[in-house]
């Protein structure tokens, strides 16, 4: 070992090797170019929709921005000169559609006049038809007049209804509207009004015409004056249509309907008495089938809103003349219709053949009323025919029921 030794310490030497300079190490080659993935297209769509960070208020924030406002001078708005406003209700109807660009006014012309007069009331001013007729004018088969002759307070019979052996011709109104519409809420508007009544022995005829609808409350005011002066109204379907769209246009324009006896609607009459001969109760089928009317240049009632509107734009009032004289028809008819019903009523013992339902019908009328020799005549005329002898022998029974009733009431 010490010989090793000796002889590697006389060994020479070996030059020192200089460290070769350190290369810098390279980053990866990137991968090779390509398209975004699905998700990076979901993402960038996620941060397109996400709405932009709202920033931060306080009430600090708040009392500076109101403090701003107060402090900022408000410029007033420009006034707008404009026309004058129409005053009619279809004008301001034209005026607000070609303000809101929808349809243009149509071009009005002067309207064509129809005879008539106006009327002052506390409401403005109203236009009406009037005229008069005699007792001995003549409306299909019938005089108007012959109406003043009848036993009027057989009407309770063709009512049910006690209270109506009071009725007189002499004070009822005969009314027929004529509608925009066939309901009767607030939209409808009696652009046309028909009424008659007797003064003395003559029957005056008044119509109502609007030639605007602003001046219906004038048209309703001039109507109740002359309600006020009669009792009873009769109509023609007015239960269900006529009287409830009055009652609901007084009160839209703060008004009261007056007070009134009673109501003869003399549709439900009709359907009681008089449907077993007929197809139909429309007025037109009894006027042609029972009362020899036979209407000329009538109008339709289905057609009389067209024509009043189209009078309101100036065009022909041909068509709204017709309008007139199908209500003033319609009035008419009402009183040679109750006429008919009367004269039915007086004698209803020999109507047992003719139309034995309808005689029957009054006979129950009568004893609901109290009218019991009434009841007796035509239960005894029914006993004795055999199609009608049983109605009859019952009828009789309740008539013998019916006056034992009274007569313990009396007596008691």
């Amino acid at each position: 070992m010490a010989l090793l030794r000796s002889a590697r310490a006389g060994w020479p030497t070996a030059p020192a090797v200089e460290a070769a300079p350190a290369v810098p190490e390279q980053a990866p080659a990137p991968p090779p170019r390509r398209g975004p993935t699905r998700a990076d297209l979901q993402r960038i769509r996620e941060d397109r929709a996400a709405p932009p960070a709202a920033p931060a208020i306080t009430a600090q924030v708040i009392a500076d921005r109101l403090a701003a406002l107060a402090a900022a001078p408000v410029a007033p708005a420009p006034r707008v000169a404009r026309p004058d406003a129409p005053r009619t209700v279809t004008g301001r109807l034209d005026a607000l559609a070609a303000s809101l660009g929808e349809v243009a006014p149509p071009a009005r012309q002067a309207r064509q006049a129809i005879p008539g007069v106006e009327r002052g009331t506390p409401r403005g001013r109203c236009f009406v038809q009037v005229s008069t007729r005699d007792p001995e004018t003549r409306y299909g088969d019938r005089e108007l007049g012959t109406l003043l002759g009848r036993d009027a307070g057989l009407a309770s019979l063709l009512a049910g209804d006690a209270a109506f052996a009071d009725f007189d011709p002499r004070g009822a109104l005969f009314l027929d509207l004529e509608t925009t519409g066939l309901a009767i809420g607030q939209g409808t508007l009696p652009f046309m009004i028909g009424a008659a009544w007797f003064r003395g022995e003559d029957l005056v005829l008044e119509q109502w015409l609007l030639r605007d609808a602003d001046e219906e409350p004038a048209a309703l005011e001039d109507l109740a004056d002359r309600l006020a002066d009669l009792d009873w109204l009769v109509t023609y379907n007015g239960r269900t249509f006529d009287l409830p769209l009055l009652a609901a246009r007084y009160a839209l324009h703060g008004m009261a309907l007056p007070p009134l006896a009673g109501h003869l609607d003399l549709l439900p009459i009709s359907r009681r008495l008089l449907k077993h001969g007929l197809p139909d109760c429309r007025l037109a089928t009894v006027e042609r089938r029972l009362l020899g009317v036979n209407r000329v240049d009538d109008l339709p009632g289905r057609l009389l809103p067209a024509a009043w509107l189209a009078w309101q734009h100036g065009e022909d009032a041909g068509p709204l003349l017709g309008g007139l004289r199908h209500n003033r028809d319609d009035v008419l008819s009402m009183v040679t219709l109750l006429d008919l019903l009367l004269e039915r009523a007086a004698t209803a013992d020999s109507l047992v053949l003719r139309d034995p339902p309808a005689a029957l019908a009054l006979a129950a009328a009568a004893l609901k009323v109290g009218r019991h020799a009434e009841a007796e005549a035509i239960f005894t005329a029914a006993a004795g025919f055999p199609e009608t002898a049983a109605a009859g022998a019952r009828g009789l029974g309740r008539l013998a029921r019916a006056r034992k009733k009274a007569e313990k009431k009396s007596g008691g």
